[in-house]
């Protein structure tokens, strides 16, 4: 009797530690694959964060998490929420790598290891937006899915952009007094004309 239960004892512990020791691997293989499925999440980076609004200007797109070989589209919103597609402009980190000066919509492709990294000639758009935040998309092939996005900020110290009520040009302080530059962050990093003063 006393040998029936302790073999019923004996095969009990084991059940439950068999069952534990499932349940253990179990949550450590569904806590590895959500950490690895956080670890992989889509992001991208751009640099500078807080850039000049100019011709001249040349930012860094970086970007990971993808599928190897994966098409991604790049879109650079501006502040006035319009979107451009420039996936074609970007310059591919590498030997002899080139943009698509035509059409400027070639898709990016993710890397071996799903990462993609290329610079952006701001060029002509400058034109397109004025001082603000503004932030870079990376969307799929199709453009029906937004996988990650940064902010960006431009400062327009020249009065560059097109938009609005800014000139092309030197800032004429007299044609347009109710200019609102420089936001608050932009006249730490750059230097902007000061206003004429009254009766001057």
């Amino acid at each position: 009797m006393l040998k029936t239960r302790t073999i019923g004892l004996v095969v009990a512990v084991s059940v439950i530690t068999f069952a534990l020791t499932i349940g253990v691997v179990s949550l450590m293989g569904t806590a590895s694959a959500q950490d690895e499925a956080a670890r992989r999440a889509p992001s991208v980076a751009v640099f500078p964060t807080v850039a000049k609004l100019h011709s001249g200007t040349s930012l860094v797109v970086a970007a990971t998490g993808f599928q190897p070989g994966e098409e991604l589209r790049f879109l650079l919103e501006d502040a006035r929420g319009t979107t451009s597609d420039i996936s074609g402009w970007l310059v591919p980190a590498g030997e002899g790598a080139e943009f698509d000066d035509e059409q400027g919509t070639t898709p990016a492709l993710a890397n071996d290891v799903g990462s993609f990294a290329g610079r952006f000639p701001m060029g002509r758009f400058e034109r397109n937006g004025a001082e603000g935040a503004w932030g870079i998309l990376v969307m799929n092939a199709d453009y029906s899915e937004v996988l990650a996005t940064t902010p960006l900020v431009f400062c327009d110290p020249d009065g560059r952009s097109r938009v609005g009520i800014y000139p092309r040009g030197k800032v004429d302080r007299e044609k347009t007094p109710d200019d609102p530059r420089p936001a608050d962050y932009c006249s730490q990093l750059f230097q902007y004309e000061e206003p004429a003063e009254e009766g001057s």
